[in-house]
């Protein structure tokens, strides 16, 4: 409790919400970034093409070689790279909102916070490592979100790693706040 108010654990469904707030920040932020670089996709005809070649050569019991292989070798560098700017981008956006203001966008735009087991603020290290296990436990696992509906304190995995947890601020009623 803080000046008249307490905090409870944020439950599922705040949680989805924030973070569908926050794909669409990060996923309009991402095309602008794309298109300031000048980003071109490859042309869906021309991957419909690119693929069907790839299939009937594996089906020949072949492996792609020439052009063949060195638009496959293009695409699979340019996408990489894409990748691990997506990662970057969203790894300073977890962090610096969790560390700054305690949330990011989608958890302010629903008055949700995220603090340490012991009620402070996140530090930087500590926001970081929240959003690498995240990251990590994306790729397996349902990204750790599951655990919300069976622990008493609603925290995901990665909370439980990290030491954090999403709040919802509750006013106390006039009467209870201590004088």
């Amino acid at each position: 409790m803080v000046e008249g108010i307490t905090y409870r654990p944020a439950g599922f469904m705040p949680r989805l919400w924030a973070f569908l707030i926050d794909f669409v920040i990060l996923s309009a932020f991402h095309a602008l970034l794309l298109a300031f670089m000048n980003y071109q996709a490859p042309d869906e005809a021309e991957m419909l093409d690119l693929m069907s070649r790839l299939f009937s050569t594996l089906l020949a019991g072949g492996l792609p070689q020439g052009e063949l292989l060195a638009k496959l070798e293009e695409i699979q560098r340019i996408t990489r790279i894409v990748g691990w700017l997506n990662v970057a981008v969203c790894a300073a956006y977890y962090t610096v909102f969790h560390a700054v203001a305690g949330a990011t966008l989608g958890k302010l735009c629903l008055g949700l916070t995220v603090l340490t087991a012991r009620g402070h603020k996140l530090g930087y290290g500590t926001a970081l490592l929240r959003y690498l296990i995240r990251l990590l436990l994306s790729r397996v696992f349902f990204g750790g979100v599951f655990t919300v509906w069976f622990d008493p304190k609603r925290r995901t995995v990665y909370d439980m790693v990290a030491g954090t947890n999403v709040f919802k601020p509750v006013p106390l009623p006039v009467d209870e706040i201590p004088a």
